[in-house]
C-alpha cells in the first residue's frame, strides 16, 4: 500500500514538474538558485526595483465631464426652456399670412336680458282683454261663492236598524225609565242635504223598538255659480305695460358674418434657446483619481474627489463613488478605498442629473507600484536530509553536511541508520529525484524468475539539487565549497520485492493503465429517461404559462427624454384597487427618467379590457387614463 500511495505521489509529481515549468516561462520567472547567486538576486531585486519607481503610472488622473444637452429646440424640456417668441406674418381683419382661420360672428347676449350685441330695447304691450281674454289676458278668473251666497235650511235625518250588536241599560225620555237600550248599525238617510245616506251606529231604547228622527242645519248655494263658472280673465304674461319686454342686437353683424381672422399656423414660438446656461464643449466638473503612495507599498490607497464646475449644479447620489477592478467586479466604495493588486482600476460617479456625457463619469488609473517582498530563502541550497537513510549490505562512505548559521538546523547527534528507513524531502522544498521504474521494473522481473521471496540488491541514489545537475557544476561547488551551501550526501535506498494481493494487484494494474470501471448511467433505465423528460416538458410549460401570467398582468412603461425618442424604463405590476386596475411607477424608474412624460403601453394586459380606467401612481401624484394601446400622461 506504500509503494501505491508512493507511486501515486510520483505520477503527481511528474505532471506537475512540466506544468511549473511551463508556468514559470510564461510568467517570465526563473526558478530561485540559492547559495552564491543569492546576492546577484537581490542586487538585481534592487535594481527592478529603483527601475520601476522611475517608470511607475501617473499617481493623479484628470477626468473631464461634460455637459450634454438635453430636449430639442422645437420642443419645451430639458435644457430647451428660452420660447423664441413667433411673430405673426398677416392681418386679423384682412387676414392672410398666418391669419388664415375665419372666425364666424356670434351674437353675444341674450334677447331676454340684454347685453353684447342685444342693445336695442323693445317694450311690452298687452294683447287681448280682461272680458274675453286672448293675448295676454289668458288667466281666467274664476267665480268664489261668498256668504251672499248661502242660505241655511234644515234637513231630517231617518235611521234603520241593520244589525244588533248589544243590549245594554239606559233611561228612555220617552217614559219608560231605566230599561233596556239596544246598540246596533244602522243606516241613516238626509232628506234634504247633499249627504245622503251613511253607516252609523245607533242607540235606542228597546221598548220603544226604533231610533226616533234628527235634524240638523246645513247650508245651500244659492248664486247659481259653482266655482268653475269663468267671471273674466287677468293678464299672465307676467309684464307690465310698456316694461322692456326684449332686445335685438345693433352689433352690425349678421349671425355667422365673418368678424376677424385667426392665426392657424400653431405658433406661439419658433423655437426654444437654451436656459440651463451651460456648454457641451466647456468641462462642468472634473473627476480627479489620485493614489496616494507616492513609492512602492504592499497597499495603495485610492481617492477621488468631485469639482463642481456649475457652481452647485451637479447632484450625486448619497454614497455616488463605486470603484471596481480590471475584471469589472466591485472593489469598494466611497471616497477612498485600498487595494492590493496592481492593475487598473476605475471610479464610477452616480449622478441625479441627465444632462451630462456619461462617458465622463467613469475615470480609471493604473495601479503598477504595489511591491510585495518575496519571501526570504534558507541560507541552505543543498536537499539534506533531514534523517538518515538505513544502512544497506553494501555502505558508501557519506560526506556529512556543511552547518550553516543561516540554515536553523542541527545535524542529528546521534548517526544511527535507524532512525528513519526511507529517506524524505528537506524542508527546503527541493524533492528526491525520480527512481527510474523501468530499470527497477527490469530487476524485479529478473528476480522473480529467481525467487520470489529473494531480496533484490541494493540500488544507489545520488539526490541532484535543482538547477545543479550537471558534471562540472558538481566539480566547481566540491573543489570551491560556499559557506552557504550545503553540499548533497550520497544516499543509499534499499529496494525490496513484495506480491501484492490478487485483488490489489488488479487494482494497481488498473491504475497504472489508465482503466476505469464502466458504470451505467442512471439516465440509462427508460423510467427514468421518461420521468426525467415528462417533468422537464412540465416545468417548461408552467414557465412559460407563468411568464404569460406576468405579461398578462403588467404593463410597460417608458419616458420621454424630450427628444421625441421614448425610453423603456420597465415593467409595473397591476393591482385591483378598489375596483379600479392601478400601477405604481417606482423609484428606480423615477430616477432613469429624463422627462416627466410618461407613455404606458398595456401589451397582453390591455387585451378585452379596452376604456377600462388605469390609475397611474408616482409618489403622492396619480393621474387617469384609459387603456388603450398607447397610453400618454404626464405627472
Amino acid at each position: 500500500m506504500k509503494n501505491k500511495i508512493k507511486k501515486k505521489i510520483e505520477k503527481i509529481i511528474k505532471r506537475a514538474i512540466p506544468f511549473l515549468a511551463v508556468l514559470c516561462l510564461i510568467s517570465g520567472m526563473s526558478i530561485p538558485v540559492y547559495g552564491t547567486e543569492k546576492q546577484e538576486k537581490a542586487e538585481e531585486r534592487k535594481e527592478n526595483a529603483a527601475a520601476f519607481r522611475t517608470n511607475q503610472a501617473p499617481k493623479v488622473v484628470i477626468t473631464d465631464i461634460y455637459h450634454r444637452h438635453i430636449g430639442s429646440p422645437d420642443t419645451f424640456g430639458g435644457c430647451y426652456q428660452n420660447p423664441i417668441e413667433h411673430v405673426h406674418q398677416g392681418s386679423a381683419q384682412t387676414g392672410g399670412g398666418c391669419y388664415t382661420k375665419p372666425v364666424r360672428h356670434t351674437h353675444q347676449g341674450s334677447e331676454q336680458t340684454g347685453g353684447g350685441c342685444y342693445g336695442k330695447e323693445i317694450p311690452h304691450e298687452h294683447q287681448g282683454n280682461a272680458a274675453d281674454g286672448g293675448g295676454c289676458f289668458s288667466v281666467p278668473i274664476k267665480h268664489e261663492h261668498q256668504d251672499s251666497c248661502y242660505e241655511e235650511r234644515e234637513c231630517t235625518v231617518s235611521y234603520m236598524t241593520v244589525n244588533v250588536l248589544s243590549t245594554e241599560t239606559g233611561r228612555c225620555f220617552s217614559g219608560h225609565g231605566d230599561t233596556a237600550f239596544v246598540r246596533a248599525e244602522g243606516i241613516g238617510t238626509h232628506d234634504s242635504c247633499d249627504i245622503g245616506t251613511e253607516n252609523t251606529i245607533i242607540r235606542y231604547c228597546q221598548q220603544c223598538g226604533f231610533m226616533a228622527p234628527t235634524m240638523h242645519d246645513y247650508q245651500t248655494v244659492i248664486c247659481g255659480k259653482n266655482e268653475e263658472t269663468v267671471e273674466g280673465y287677468k293678464t299672465g304674461c307676467g309684464k307690465e305695460q310698456d316694461e322692456i319686454e326684449r332686445y335685438e342686437p345693433d352689433c352690425g353683424y349678421e349671425e355667422n358674418a365673418t368678424e376677424y381672422y385667426e392665426p392657424e399656423c400653431g405658433k406661439d414660438a419658433d423655437g426654444y434657446g437654451l436656459a440651463c446656461g451651460l456648454r457641451e464643449d466647456v468641462p462642468c466638473g472634473r473627476l480627479t483619481v489620485t493614489n496616494e503612495n507616492q513609492d512602492t507599498a504592499e497597499k495603495v490607497t485610492l481617492s477621488v474627489k468631485l469639482e463642481d464646475l456649475t457652481g452647485g449644479k451637479l447632484e450625486p447620489y448619497d454614497n455616488p463613488y463605486i470603484w471596481r477592478d480590471e475584471n469589472g467586479n466591485q472593489a469598494g466604495s466611497g471616497d477612498k478605498i485600498q487595494v492590493e493588486k496592481n492593475g487598473n482600476y476605475s471610479v464610477t460617479l452616480r449622478l441625479k442629473n441627465k444632462d451630462v456625457d456619461e462617458s465622463g463619469l467613469t475615470s480609471k488609473i493604473l495601479v503598477d507600484n504595489i511591491w510585495k517582498a518575496d519571501p526570504q530563502p534558507s541560507a541552505s541550497a543543498g536537499a539534506a536530509p533531514s534523517e538518515h537513510p538505513k544502512a544497506s549490505e553494501r555502505p558508501a562512505p557519506a560526506q556529512s553536511p556543511a552547518i550553516s548559521e543561516d540554515s536553523g538546523h542541527d545535524p542529528d547527534p546521534d548517526n544511527t541508520p535507524d532512525n528513519n528507513p526511507d529517506p524524505a524531502p528537506s524542508g527546503n522544498g527541493q524533492t528526491m529525484p525520480e527512481i527510474n521504474h523501468e530499470n527497477k521494473q527490469q530487476e524485479e522481473d529478473s528476480g522473480n524468475k529467481k525467487s520470489g521471496n529473494e531480496s533484490a540488491v541494493p540500488e544507489k541514489i545520488r539526490a541532484t539539487p535543482v538547477g545543479r545537475n550537471t558534471k562540472a557544476q558538481e566539480q566547481k561547488a566540491d573543489s570551491n565549497p560556499s559557506p552557504s551551501i550545503t553540499p548533497f550526501p550520497k544516499i543509499m535506498k534499499e529496494t525490496k520485492k513484495a506480491e501484492l494481493p490478487k485483488r490489489q494487484a488488479m487494482e494497481e494494474i488498473r491504475y497504472k493503465t489508465g482503466q476505469t470501471e464502466r458504470k451505467d448511467s442512471i439516465f440509462a433505465n427508460p423510467v427514468v429517461r421518461i420521468i426525467t423528460v415528462t417533468a422537464g416538458v412540465l416545468i417548461l410549460i408552467i414557465g412559460i404559462l407563468l411568464w404569460l401570467l406576468y405579461l398578462r398582468n403588467s404593463v410597460k412603461v417608458y419616458n420621454d427624454d424630450g427628444e421625441g425618442r421614448m425610453i423603456y424604463l420597465g415593467r409595473c405590476l397591476v393591482r385591483l384597487l378598489e375596483d379600479a386596475y392601478t400601477i405604481k411607477i417606482t423609484e428606480a424608474m423615477v430616477e432613469k427618467a429624463y422627462t416627466n412624460r410618461y407613455c404606458i403601453k398595456p401589451g397582453l394586459f390591455g387585451l378585452g379590457r379596452e376604456d377600462e380606467a388605469l390609475v397611474i401612481y408616482k409618489d403622492s401624484k396619480n393621474a387617469t387614463a384609459y387603456i388603450s394601446k398607447e397610453m400618454i400622461i404626464v405627472l
